[in-house]
């Protein structure tokens, strides 16, 4: 008993933070007994305190690499939504069917998921989702070869492919990770990098535009249109108003190309899609190599090779007499 009161002797006891079911209740019975600042305190010291933990755990950092790693083919999801329309618009008018396109990658993400599911469910996690991954990191690779209104639907539809393989599979793996009780937790923690990484990419994606898909607006109208209808006088006008930025052109209806349809037809342009897009696909097949690379730890498996697990399959559920 004395060993037992020196070893004890040596620890604090302090009041454990309400945390679960009984949480509010704890708070409205130390609000009434303390006071509503002594309630508000024990709330925000849980809620740290949870913080606190969850920040030591090393599953969390596990979730959080892997999102990081996968920022560069990620950016994608940004890209298809603002370096393609205007690629498109820009180089091949206003007449081609831009949402058209893009509305590729909304169907197969309604209808895709399920079957790849179904088809992968039994699959260790990482050899599902690398896979995918490379897919979809390469996909840009046909914009590459030739950028064509053709190579662009290519594209969509091999990001899509890619996508469904590993973006729910992902969400589906974070949520396995996360501890019992503390799942809200885990996952707004794990979700922080996110306001970290959003302002860069669109910097970037920003900067990629400008930098080698840039505008022509002396070849629009003051809405934006392109000035493509010539007149008699050569003027160049749209099919709202007469664009004054461009100057007349002697015997516009006599020249091949006639007025600017595109920016490409525009005196002066220099558009560079070979280097728009191969930036994009250097910085896409990052995150494959680098999740590669990270396989170990990101399957908390340090001590296996890379090569470990693919293309094994899960274990069947164990009975619940096995599991007791």
């Amino acid at each position: 008993l004395r060993w037992r009161r020196r070893a004890v002797a040596r620890y604090t006891v302090t009041p454990t933070r309400p945390r679960g079911k009984g949480a509010m209740a704890e708070l409205q019975r130390i609000r009434r007994e303390r006071g509503f600042a002594a309630a508000v305190g024990s709330a925000v010291g849980g809620a740290w305190a949870e913080f606190g933990l969850v920040m030591r755990m090393r599953a969390l950092w596990r979730v959080v690499v892997f999102s990081l790693c996968v920022f560069f083919v990620a950016k994608q999801w940004v890209e298809y939504e603002t370096v393609l329309p205007t690629f498109l618009e820009r180089t091949y008018g206003e007449g081609v069917k831009i949402y058209t396109i893009m509305s590729i990658n909304l169907w197969g993400c309604m209808f895709l998921p399920p079957v790849i599911a179904a088809l992968t469910g039994d699959r260790e996690t990482f050899s599902v989702m690398l896979p995918g991954m490379l897919v979809m990191a390469a996909s840009p690779v046909f914009l590459v070869i030739n950028p064509t209104v053709t190579s662009a639907i290519l594209w969509i539809s091999f990001l899509t492919l890619g996508e469904v393989f590993w973006s729910p599979r992902q969400s589906a793996w974070a949520m396995s990770l996360a501890p019992s009780g503390r799942e809200g937790v885990f996952v707004a923690v794990s979700s922080l990098k996110d306001l970290l990484v959003t302002w860069p990419s669109h910097v970037f994606i920003g900067w990629l535009n400008s930098r080698f898909n840039p505008n022509c607006r002396d070849c629009r109208d003051s809405v934006g249109h392109f000035c493509d209808t010539a007149l008699a006088n050569g003027t160049c006008t749209s099919s709202l108003s007469i664009c004054d930025a461009l100057p007349p052109i002697p015997n516009a209806t006599m020249l091949p190309q006639g007025c600017p349809a595109t920016c490409v037809d525009c005196p002066g342009y220099e558009g560079h899609p070979l280097a728009l897009w191969g930036t994009i696909l250097g910085f896409s097949m990052l995150s494959p190599i680098l999740v590669f690379l990270l396989l170990p730890f990101l399957r908390g498996r340090a001590s296996q090779p890379f090569w470990c697990c693919f293309g094994t399959r899960l274990p069947a559920p164990a009975a619940p007499a096995v599991r007791e």
